[in-house]
């Protein structure tokens, strides 16, 4: 009798040990997931702001909520990151490429070219998985190739390629039904050229949206005057060349491609080169030679209906940064800190700090 009520006792004790042992590894098990999961939208967020070159998970979760005025073209974005964190997930890829923005903006940005294409559907979602996926790909290899020959920085080619790609094969998919942008957020009655400053804001994000441009100039604002200055600036000065050119300023604040102007003087003017007068000179020429390059890849690209997108910024910049490196310009920042003001104090001090050091000074943009 003793023995049966052992045997029972010792039952019930191992049944009981092995339900705690289960929800103590069900409690690991979700607990894990949500630090993944908090890790991801932090990456995603700091992804985010780095399209502007900017720093901060709260930078680019503002970014974030701003493109809830169009909330279809926001889905988009966030499916082809997933589905580029997924693919990683699948071919076993360390996590520490979510340290490294250019891996998640340039899905997030094929994803939001989609949406801002296309009205929200099967077909559209499978669009945008497929364009997030095939820009992380391209991102991992082309920075690969780009810093091991060039030592440069891969910027958004990867989602250019992508999203040419993505326009190309949209006319073979009657599936899809082309999205339309809201007039109240195309125009709210501010002079043309200011609507035309704030839409090219916003359009960075494919969001040609006013209010957006108007989120985005505030925060340039607040993280540096120099960027919010440097974009006002090319904006102006891209648009001035741009109207000399043609002829007309009638349609150059409705010019998409104007957006490489602004980008092109944020990398230059700021970022990858230290704040100073001359760095503001290479900065208007590369404006300059963004204007001319984007009008010939408009009349190039016409036969197929592809648009210019960042193409001349990406060229631009990569171009002019390589030419500097090779001549060891010693204006290139070795170390980009999160404006051009903290940039410039950073390098003088290292620089006062480890006189005589030399070489060519151009880091990738990862983990800034």
């Amino acid at each position: 009798m003793w023995n049966v009520l052992y045997q029972s006792a010792l039952g019930r004790l191992k049944l009981t040990t092995l339900n705690n042992q289960k929800q103590t590894t069900q409690g690991w098990t979700t607990m894990q997931w949500l630090r993944t999961l908090r890790h991801l939208v932090r990456a995603v967020c700091a992804a985010t702001a780095e399209i502007l070159f900017l720093r901060g998970v709260g930078v680019g979760a503002l970014l974030l909520s701003a493109m809830l005025l169009q909330p279809s073209v926001m889905v988009m974005g966030l499916v082809g990151v997933l589905a580029a964190v997924a693919f990683a997930r699948v071919t076993q890829v360390d996590v520490m490429y979510l340290e490294r923005g250019p891996l998640l903006f340039n899905p997030l940005l094929a994803g939001l070219s989609v949406g801002y294409l296309f009205q929200p559907s099967v077909a559209s979602l499978f669009l945008a998985a497929t364009a997030g996926i095939l820009a992380f790909v391209l991102t991992w290899t082309l920075s690969h190739v780009l810093y091991t020959f060039f030592l440069l920085p891969v910027l958004s080619l990867p989602f250019v390629v992508v999203s040419w790609s993505v326009h190309l094969a949209a006319f073979r998919f009657a599936g899809l039904q082309h999205a339309v942008v809201p007039a109240y957020a195309y125009s709210i009655g501010l002079p043309v050229p200011l609507e035309g400053f704030l839409r090219t804001l916003g359009l960075i994000f494919f969001l040609p949206n006013v209010w957006v441009g108007m989120v985005v100039a505030l925060l340039l604002l607040l993280n540096s005057r120099i960027q919010f200055l440097l974009a006002v600036f090319s904006y102006a000065f891209g648009s001035f060349i741009q109207g000399i050119l043609t002829g007309t300023f009638a349609y150059v604040y409705y010019d998409p491609a104007a957006l490489n102007f602004i980008l092109v003087a944020l990398a230059l003017g700021g970022y990858y080169l230290l704040p100073s007068p001359q760095s503001y000179m290479l900065a208007a020429l590369g404006v300059a030679l963004a204007a001319l390059l984007g009008q010939a890849v408009s009349v190039f690209w016409a036969a197929v209906a592809l648009p210019v997108h960042a193409l001349p910024y990406n060229l631009v910049t990569l171009l002019l940064l390589y030419l500097l490196g090779l001549v060891g310009h010693q204006l290139l920042a070795r170390y980009p800190q999160s404006s051009p003001e903290k940039t410039l104090d950073y390098e003088l001090t290292a620089r006062r700090r480890f006189q005589g050091s030399s070489g060519r000074l151009l880091a990738l943009p990862f983990g800034r």
